[in-house]
């Protein structure tokens, strides 16, 4: 509802799940983001971050990869069953600035990684940037080890952060883990705990 930036918190993650908080003026008495910045979690440590291509999982899954072109990235807000960049207030200018950011990715690629700016990366920014006044510690993470196919792509980082490669398969995203460092898991494990 708010293309707008400056507005983007955690109601913005929320926004896509089928449950999720509501501002019920006792429980949750406003905005979270406001909250947070008024100081509601001074006494809280808090850890938030994302994955370099979180999204490129959602936009594999829903075949949007092969679907998106140059002309529907910038096209109608939603185009052949995908979002396009329009829907996430964005100009022909800021898709450009993508492109050169991003200058071997493919159309696909730069919707996924237009959609990872505006579900994950953006919204851990802004809820580490109101917290961070806070006497309390503010860490941030990016995780960016690259599964072949999907890069950095959304959960990848779980199987680091339990220390369960040894699962393999019988984890979340288990096939993308295969030839993954234990090395990483252990300092990661490690950093988190």
């Amino acid at each position: 509802a708010h293309p707008d930036p400056a507005r983007w918190g955690l109601e913005v993650i929320a926004s896509m799940l089928p449950w999720q908080p509501v501002i019920d003026g006792d429980v949750v008495p406003g905005h979270p983001i406001d909250l947070i910045a008024a100081g509601a979690a001074a006494g809280v440590d808090v850890m938030v971050g994302s994955n370099t291509d979180d999204w490129t999982l959602f936009v594999a899954a829903n075949g949007s990869f092969e679907r998106v072109t140059q002309e529907t990235l910038t096209g109608p807000v939603t185009a052949h069953g995908f979002e396009t960049a329009l829907a996430y207030g964005l100009s022909g200018r800021d898709v450009d600035a993508y492109r050169a950011a991003y200058p071997e990715a493919g159309p696909g690629e730069l919707l996924a990684a237009i959609e990872t700016d505006w579900w994950c990366r953006l919204p851990a920014l802004r809820l580490a940037e109101a917290h961070a006044p806070a006497p309390s510690g503010t860490y941030m993470y990016e995780f960016a080890w690259p599964a072949p196919g999907l890069g950095a792509c959304h959960a990848l980082e779980i199987g680091f952060v339990f220390d369960t490669l040894d699962l393999g398969l019988n984890q979340m995203l288990g096939p993308l883990l295969a030839g993954a460092p234990q090395a990483l898991a252990d300092a990661m494990h490690g950093t988190w705990v």
